[in-house]
């Protein structure tokens, strides 16, 4: 069974996307900020007669490495989905300059986790 990262899954794109890759017959590895999404995930995945046996979860912080090269590991495809969300009004660059440094470094960071296998 092929397996899949899918980063931010408590997005709606992200929500979507493991959808159709679990009945596609995909293994779903997928990141949330914190555990209480874990079940925001599962209840949208029930309401669509979605099973939980090939999906895990990682609790990982997008603006920290740690434990991202672990949660890749047997992983043949990713979708980098997630991106920081700071409620309120914000200035611009808290988001925009995250999200940038996270496909660029996140890029880097497979390429080389890459490599190591």
């Amino acid at each position: 069974m092929k397996k899949v990262f899918v980063s931010g899954g408590s997005g709606y794109i992200a929500m979507y996307c493991i959808k159709i890759l679990i009945s596609k017959g995909y293994h779903v590895v997928t990141s949330v900020r914190e555990n209480n999404q874990i079940k925001l995930v599962k209840n949208s995945l029930a309401k669509h007669g979605i099973s939980f046996d090939n999906i895990e979860f990682k609790i990982l912080n997008l603006l920290n490495d740690d434990g991202w090269m672990d949660a890749l590991k047997g992983c043949q495809y990713v979708l980098h989905l997630a991106s920081p969300v700071i409620p309120g009004k914000v200035d611009e660059d808290l988001l925009v300059k995250p999200a940038r440094y996270l496909v660029i470094f996140g890029f880097i960071n497979i390429s080389i986790w890459k490599l190591k296998k």
